[in-house]
């Protein structure tokens, strides 16, 4: 995920390493999106506030 895309909240399953700079958003319709680590901390964040598990 960069600046060019967006993940509905709703449907992150979870966050995955997929290497030392990225991760991987797992969604729940099974698709999956690559993260940098700046926007990793960006989801944490927000899922941490919408009270979601991590």
């Amino acid at each position: 995920m960069n600046r060019s895309a967006m993940i509905n909240m709703s449907k992150l399953k979870r966050l995955t390493p997929n290497s030392n700079v990225e991760y991987v958003a797992i969604l729940t319709t099974g698709s999956s999106v690559k993260v940098s680590r700046k926007y990793k901390f960006k989801l944490k964040e927000l899922r941490k506030n919408r009270g979601c598990e991590d």
